[in-house]
This record gives structure tokens, sequence and C-alpha cells, in this order.
């Protein structure tokens, strides 16, 4: 599939990846700030997403693997592996995120989802904005997904469409918005 010929277009970073939920699929945009010295509890997400981070440091802990991320970096979280993440900059962080989530989480609800008790009783000293999130509905044959939403690969771009809700996050197949 050629994306664009577009030079101000540039790819920062591509995953695939399986899922084990929909469709439909929900996909979220938001923005997570934290203060200099913060971390977050033991974690994993509700679904997998790419993240870049806009200002600030972060070390990471995702999985077995330990990561210093720098302003403009981008990263994948599969969103089944353990993540920690600690503001290591003088200052505040930031990195925006697109997920991929179960549709249950419709309509804002949290994706977080902390490894033990003693996880979720620590403090979560994270600023969240949502950009907006919009619902993915395949149309057509799911090829080695299940028919009945069961998972499976994610099929070609061309083979969606949207229904959008919120400000900021823009829908678009084959180039085209919807």
């Amino acid at each position: 599939m050629r994306l664009s010929k577009t030079p101000a277009i540039s790819i920062v970073l591509s995953r695939r990846f399986e899922l084990d939920f929909g469709p439909p699929w929900l996909v979220r945009a938001d923005r997570i700030e934290s203060a200099s010295g913060a971390a977050t509890p033991r974690h994993t997400h509700r679904g997998p997403g790419l993240r870049r981070l806009l200002y600030g440091r972060l070390l990471a802990e995702m999985g077995d693997d330990l990561a210093r991320i720098n302003e403009g970096d981008a990263w994948f979280e599969t969103g089944t592996d353990p993540i920690v993440g600690t503001n290591i900059s003088g200052g505040n962080s930031a990195f925006v995120r697109v997920m991929v989530l179960p549709i249950e989480l419709y309509g804002g609800k949290s994706s977080f989802v902390p490894t033990t008790a003693e996880e979720a009783s620590k403090p979560r000293a994270v600023i969240s904005r949502q950009f907006g999130e919009s619902v993915l509905h395949w149309v057509g044959n799911l090829g080695n997904a299940n028919q009945s939403g069961k998972g499976g690969r994610l099929p070609a771009p061309s083979a969606f469409r949207t229904a959008h809700n919120g400000p900021g996050l823009a829908s678009q197949v084959a180039g085209r918005p919807i």
C-alpha cells in the first residue's frame, strides 16, 4: 500500500499487532503529562498503541526491557507487557498516544490496568487529556480475524468505516476524510 507522495509526511513508527477483541474497535487519541520524578504504578492497558514523546525524558520499563525515551522518540506498547514510566527530566514530560481498545471503553473509560492490588493503591501522578475517540467497524470479510469478534490481525485500512466522536481525531480511509 502506498501511503503518500507528500514530502511533509514521514512514518516515525509502524507496528503490526494482533487483537483478542472486536470488531468493532475503539481508536482513542490522548495526551499524558507528568511532573519531574513522577512514576506510574506497574500496569498494562486494555489494548496496544503507539506513543510519541512531545517533551521531557522518560525511563520506561516495558516488560523485560528498559528504555530511555527522549523528546521526539516514538515507541509501541503491546497492552499486555507490564509498564512503569518514570519522568527523568528536570521538568514536565508529555506524550501523545493512539490506542486500539475494546469497544466497552467507549466514552473515555480508562484502559489502565494495575498489575497488582498494591500497584492499584499507588497514585497515578499524570494529567490525561483525551483528544477524541472513533469506533472502527469492519466492513467485509474478516479474513483471518474470527467472525465472532474474537480478535485476529487488523485488516487493510481500506476495509474500515468509522463513527467519529470528539474533536481533534481525524478519520481517514485511503487518504480521504470520512
